[in-house]
């Protein structure tokens, strides 16, 4: 089982988010919530989003309990950037 969450044009660089998703990739969703919640960056609070979304997926397609899943893959591409 995959569940899916995404989010596009997020207005912050993919190396920011970077270096949250890299702490939170193979962790346990209880685990990678915990860490979300005391990271003080706010890229953080949009992975965290994310994440969210993702659990209420699983909940809702197969009634998979959060304490089951682990974040398996997760990466951020760069979107388009604004021309000035």
């Amino acid at each position: 089982m995959e569940a899916n969450a995404r989010e596009r044009y997020i207005r912050m660089p993919a190396r920011k988010l970077r270096r949250v998703i890299d702490a939170v990739r193979g962790k346990s969703v209880k685990d990678a919530m915990n860490m979300l919640k005391f990271m003080p960056y706010f890229a953080a609070k949009v992975v965290e989003k994310n994440i969210k979304s993702a659990v209420a997926n699983a909940a809702e397609k197969w009634g998979v309990d959060s304490s089951e899943l682990i974040v398996s893959e997760v990466f951020a591409d760069e979107g388009p950037t604004y021309k000035r």
